[in-house]
């Protein structure tokens, strides 16, 4: 692992254990939320920063690709005005495109999570049958 040197004149090593903490601390506290229910559940295997219009660079939070599934979990960004409106414009495009869009809210995770995540499993099992 690539080494610098401390405030104290050290080496520093970055390992990648340390590497994927900070990947995770990055992660919204909704969408690590999501995925360990997620995970306990048994949900089939998700892309997490998904894009899925490449030419336009818009990531979804999960994506189920096999059956053009996206699930976005609805933090407190969403809530500022001009993300909304990216949001609306990007998710038009995306159904255009023929994904299927689900939306995870705080509230839905605090109230019922296990019946948010098997509701959702449910609609992917479903969408893989057809």
């Amino acid at each position: 692992p690539p080494a610098s040197k401390n405030a104290v004149g050290g080496d520093r090593v970055t390992t990648d254990a340390q590497r994927q903490i900070t990947a995770v601390t990055k992660v919204p506290a909704l969408n690590r939320a999501f995925l360990a229910v997620w995970t306990l559940h048994g949900g089939p295997e998700l892309e997490a920063e998904y894009k899925f219009l490449p030419e336009r660079n818009f990531k979804a939070d999960f994506c189920h690709v096999a059956t053009r599934t996206i699930i976005e979990c609805s933090g407190q960004v969403h809530a500022i005005e001009a993300k909304r409106e990216d949001d609306a414009h990007r998710n038009n495009l995306a159904t255009r495109e023929g994904w299927t869009i689900y939306y995870v809210t705080p509230g839905m995770m605090r109230e019922n999570p296990v019946k948010t995540i098997l509701w959702l499993i449910e609609a992917i099992k479903r969408a893989e049958r057809t």
